[in-house]
C-alpha cells in the first residue's frame, strides 16, 4: 500500500512537471532565443521547486502568524513526512492545471 501511494504521488508529479514543460515549449516556440537557453524540462523543474518552496515559506509564515498547532512529522502509511512541505508540493503540483483552467476560463 506504501508503495502504490508512493508512485502514485510520483507519477503526479512528473504528471504535473510534464505539463509545466508544455507550458514552457508553447512560450519558448513563440520566441527564437538568441543565445543559448536551459531546456524546457530543466526550466519546468527549477519552477516547481521555486513555486512549491514560496508556498511553503507562506504557510510557515501564515501558521506561526496565527499560532496554529501543526505537528512536525506525520506517519502515513508507514512513511513519515512534514505535513507542510507534502501541502506546499502538493498545491506547487497543482499549479500549472489550475494556471491551464483559468486560461480557458478566461477565453
Amino acid at each position: 500500500m506504501v508503495a502504490l501511494a508512493l508512485v502514485a504521488a510520483i507519477g503526479f508529479l512528473i504528471f504535473s512537471i510534464m505539463e509545466r514543460t508544455r507550458q514552457k515549449r508553447e512560450r519558448w516556440a513563440e520566441v527564437t532565443p538568441s543565445e543559448p537557453r536551459s531546456s524546457p524540462l530543466s526550466e519546468a523543474i527549477v519552477e516547481f521547486v521555486g513555486v512549491s518552496g514560496g508556498i511553503y515559506l507562506a504557510l510557515i509564515m501564515l501558521i506561526n502568524f496565527l499560532q496554529l498547532n501543526i505537528p512536525e512529522k506525520i506517519a502515513l502509511w508507514g512513511v513519515e513526512f512534514d505535513p507542510v512541505a507534502a501541502l506546499s508540493m502538493l498545491f506547487g503540483a497543482i499549479q500549472p492545471f489550475a494556471l491551464r483552467l483559468w486560461k480557458k476560463l478566461e477565453t
